[in-house]
C-alpha cells in the first residue's frame, strides 16, 4: 500500500486469526525535516592586525559562539594565533561542531593572524586540539584545496589543557560561569523474555531526568521512572541472595529513582583519566565506584580498571535497601578500528556474583548516528547452581541519536538493551558516564575518520 509498510493476514492452526503490520525505514534516519542553523549575524571581519583591537575581537568571537549554542567557552590570542576552547552539546558530530567554530575564528580573524585553533572539551577537560592556517581554511571552504589536502594540512593531537595563567602576552575572555543543566525526557519500554508464566511481557513509560555540570570534572544525574503500564512478573522463585535473577520485581508499576547519581573525573595527565561515582546506579544497585583509564598512542587502545562497591535496593521502595553487598574487580581493553568504525571492548576480572572471566562486547557506528553492538560472556559459573551455572550472559544493544525524533540537531543519545534471559553470570554496573565515554569519540584515531563533516 505505502512505500516501506507491509500489511498481512493470516489463517493459522484453523482457529486463529493473524495480523501483520511491517514498517521499514532508515535506522537512525531524521524522522522530521531538519531546520538549518540560523544564518550568521554578524560581518565578515579580515582587517590585518595593525588595525584591530585584540581584546574587542576575541569578545565578538566568544559572543559568536554562545549565540551558536557552544558551552564553556573561552577565547584568546597572543597575536599569531587564535584559539577558541568550547564544549560540544549541540551536535552529534564533533568533527561538525569543530568546523562550525573554525569558520567563526576565520570570519572574525585578521588576514595575517598565523594560525586558527580549537580546543574540544568534555566536562571541562580540554582534549584534543585541531589547529589550520587561516588561509588553508578558506581555501577548504571554497573548494580551491582538496579534502585529500586539507587533511594533511591540519594538526590533529590530543593536548593536557588550554591556556596556562604564566602567559601574560594572551588577550582572552572568561570562561562563563553558569549553572549548566539540561532536562529531558527518555522514552522507556522493558522487557522481560523467555519466563514460564510468558514468553513476551513488557513495561512502557517514561524517564524524566536533569543533568548538571557542577564544576570541572564534576556532574550529577538524576532520572525518575514512570512506568504506564506493567504485566511484567514471574513464576520462578529466585535464589536466595541472587544478583539480578530478580529484575522482575523491579518492573511492577511502582514509581521510583532510576538513577540518582555524582560523578567526578580527574585528569591525572594528557592521556590517563580517572573518575569517581557515588549514588544510585541503576533501579537494583547503589552504591560507589571508581576506574582509571589510559589511551595509548592516538587513543585506538586504551586500557584501565574499575571497580564498584553496591548495595541491593528493596523492589518498590524510594531509599530502602536489602542486605546484600556485591562488588566488581574488573579491567577494561578497548580496541578502535575506525575503518569500519567498531569498537571493540573486553573486561575481565570478578563480576557482582563472584563469578569470574570475560566479557566482550562489540559496537559499530553507521552513517545515520544510530550505534548496534551485542555482549557476550566467558566466566566460571562451577559454584552457581540452577539456571546460572553454565550460562552464557548475552545479548544486543542499541543507542539512537535524539536528533532522529527532532527537527534540530542534538549531542544526545537513547540507549536501549535486550537480552534473553536474566541471569547472574557476568552482572556489572551500567555507569551514566564512563571515561572512555569522556574521551574515546574525541581521540585524534577517531576524530580523523569522519573529517569531511568539518565543512557540514
Amino acid at each position: 500500500m505505502l512505500q516501506g509498510i507491509d500489511l498481512g493476514v493470516s489463517y493459522q492452526r484453523g482457529d486463529t486469526l493473524g495480523l501483520l503490520c511491517q514498517m521499514q525505514f532508515l535506522l537512525g534516519k531524521p524522522i522530521l525535516p531538519k531546520k538549518p542553523d540560523p544564518p550568521l549575524k554578524y560581518a565578515i571581519d579580515r582587517r590585518p592586525l595593525s588595525q584591530r583591537n585584540l581584546k574587542e575581537m576575541v569578545e565578538k568571537i566568544h559572543e559568536a559562539m554562545q549565540e551558536a549554542e557552544f558551552d564553556h567557552i573561552c577565547v584568546y590570542t597572543d597575536g599569531k594565533e587564535l584559539t577558541a576552547e568550547f564544549e560540544n552539546r549541540k551536535y552529534l558530530s564533533n568533527q561538525k561542531a569543530a568546523g562550525r567554530v573554525l569558520r567563526i575564528l576565520l570570519y572574525h580573524s585578521p588576514k595575517d593572524m598565523a594560525k586558527l585553533t580549537v580546543h574540544l572539551k568534555q566536562q571541562g577537560f580540554s582534549i584534543l586540539r585541531v589547529s589550520v592556517k587561516p588561509d588553508h581554511l578558506e581555501g577548504y571552504l571554497r573548494g580551491k584545496i582538496s579534502q585529500d589536502i586539507f587533511v594533511k594540512l591540519l594538526e590533529i593531537e590530543i593536548t593536557d589543557g588550554g591556556l596556562d595563567s604564566e602567559y601574560e602576552n594572551y588577550v582572552k575572555t572568561m570562561e562563563d560561569d553558569k549553572l549548566d543543566y539540561r532536562l529531558g525526557i527518555k522514552p522507556d519500554f522493558m522487557t522481560y523474555l523467555n519466563d514460564p508464566s510468558g514468553v513476551f511481557k513488557y513495561r512502557p513509560g517514561i524517564k524524566p531526568y536533569v543533568t548538571t555540570s557542577l564544576w570541572k570534572g564534576g556532574s550529577a544525574f538524576a532520572r525518575y521512572d514512570i512506568p504506564f503500564y506493567s504485566n511484567i512478573w514471574s513464576s520462578n522463585v529466585p535464589e536466595p541472595d541472587t544478583i539480578r535473577m530478580d529484575s522482575w520485581k523491579y518492573m511492577d508499576r511502582d514509581y521510583s529513582f532510576d538513577k540518582l547519581v555524582f560523578n567526578q573525573a580527574v585528569r591525572f595527565s594528557k592521556r590517563i583519566f580517572g573518575r569517581l561515582s557515588l549514588g544510585y546506579f541503576d533501579n537494583m544497585f547503589a552504591g560507589i565506584g571508581g576506574e582509571i583509564l589510559s589511551f595509548i598512542g592516538d587513543g585506538r587502545l586504551a586500557l584501565g580498571i574499575e571497580s564498584d562497591w553496591v548495595k541491593k535496593r528493596k523492589p518498590a521502595t524510594q531509599f530502602d535497601f536489602l542486605d546484600l553487598e556485591a562488588h566488581t574487580l574488573l579491567g577494561n581493553i578497548y580496541y578502535s578500528i575506525p575503518q569500519i568504525d567498531v569498537t571493540l571492548h573486553a573486561q575481565y576480572g570478578e563480576f557482582l556474583a563472584g563469578d569470574r572471566g570475560w566479557l566482550l562486547d562489540v559496537s559499530r557506528e553507521f552513517d545515520t548516528g544510530v550505534v548496534v553492538g551485542f555482549w557476550y560472556s566467558f566466566t566460571d559459573t562451577d559454584e552457581f547452581t540452577g539456571f546460572n551455572k553454565g550460562y552464557h550472559e548475552k545479548g544486543v544493544f542499541l543507542s539512537l541519536p535524539v536528533s532522529m525524533f527532532l527537527d534540530r540537531d542534538s549531542s544526545l543519545r537513547y540507549h536501549y538493551a535486550l537480552s534473553p534471559w536474566t541471569r547472574d553470570v557476568a552482572a556489572t554496573i551500567n555507569h551514566w558516564q564512563t571515561l572512555y565515554g569522556l574521551g574515546g569519540d574525541l581521540m585524534p584515531v577517531n576524530f580523523k575518520k569522519d573529517l569531511p563533516e568539518l565543512k557540514d
